[in-house]
């Protein structure tokens, strides 16, 4: 899920080991790797399930104000 502008890179790794779920590990980690374009510095790295949750929670409350639920319902 890479994305660029001029400022920014944003690239996304997800990997899922099955076999973490043994010793309470994670199975799916990921990261999220904030980059500055022009040097390629490392700005951010953030928690990738964390990003995921809160993403998913904006897109549902905006598809829900698109079509039409009121805000007395969510």
């Amino acid at each position: 899920m890479p994305v660029a502008d001029q400022h920014c890179a944003v690239v996304k790794t997800v990997t899922v080991h099955l076999e973490n779920a043994r010793s309470g590990q994670p199975v799916v980690q990921g990261q999220v790797l904030v980059l500055d374009a022009r040097s390629g510095e490392p700005l951010a790295v953030m928690d990738g399930p964390a990003i995921t949750a809160l993403r998913t929670a904006a897109l549902s409350l905006l598809a829900a104000q698109t079509w039409g639920v009121s805000e007395d319902h969510c």
